[in-house]
């Protein structure tokens, strides 16, 4: 006999992205697994008397999409040559990891790096977060990705010019924007997709 699945689900619209059999009703899972895919025969051996049976009436499964691409480059540089900041940090340890990091570098270095939890927004976007991380990185420029990487955390940039990432390494655009910005102050800057309404 199979081994009894944690969970079947039944009366479904399975797409199985298999050409052989592209659509299926029902499914098994087990530890984690699919067990079976197909109708209510192709699943009936793995029900046990603990097994979860959920009826979709109809509704429409979809395999887990998983995106796991990587940016080598990016991760390189940022192994190398960045801050890295735990995406559970809190704001207080951001500050800390920013004013150790800032320690080992020159007058003219900027703090770039990230992680950030996105959860942070927020609270980044609050002048106040501004000036503590300027703060805490003794003057020099911020610049933090969040978890995403697809939004940064900066603050005031005092001389305009390219920022000084380490031997070979290309700014982002966004940081060059910066530079050009310079003496502005800027706090959070947000894809406009990912930005919440935060009421400013």
């Amino acid at each position: 006999m199979a081994s009894a699945a944690e969970l079947i689900v039944t009366n479904a619209t399975v797409y199985t992205a298999e050409a052989a059999r592209p659509w299926a009703t029902d499914l098994a899972i087990g530890s984690g697994v699919l067990l079976a895919v197909g109708d209510r025969a192709d699943v009936a051996a793995y029900r046990g008397d603990r097994t979860e049976v959920r009826d979709l009436a109809g509704a429409f499964v979809l395999p887990g999409l998983v995106d796991v691409h990587n940016h080598h480059q990016l991760a390189g540089r940022a192994e190398l040559f960045e801050l890295t900041v735990s995406v559970t940090a809190g704001f207080e340890q951001v500050l800390a990891a920013v004013r150790d990091w800032a320690a080992r570098l020159g007058p003219e270095d900027w703090v770039v790096g990230g992680g950030w939890g996105s959860t942070l927004v927020e609270t980044l976007s609050e002048e106040s977060a501004r000036h503590a991380l300027d703060d805490a990185a003794g003057g020099r420029p911020v610049l933090l990705a969040d978890d995403s990487r697809h939004n940064r955390l900066g603050v005031p940039v005092r001389q305009v010019g390219q920022p000084r990432l380490g031997p070979g390494v290309r700014p982002h655009p966004l940081e060059l924007a910066l530079s050009i910005h310079a003496g502005l102050g800027v706090g959070a800057c947000l894809q406009k997709e990912s930005a919440p309404d935060l009421g400013r």
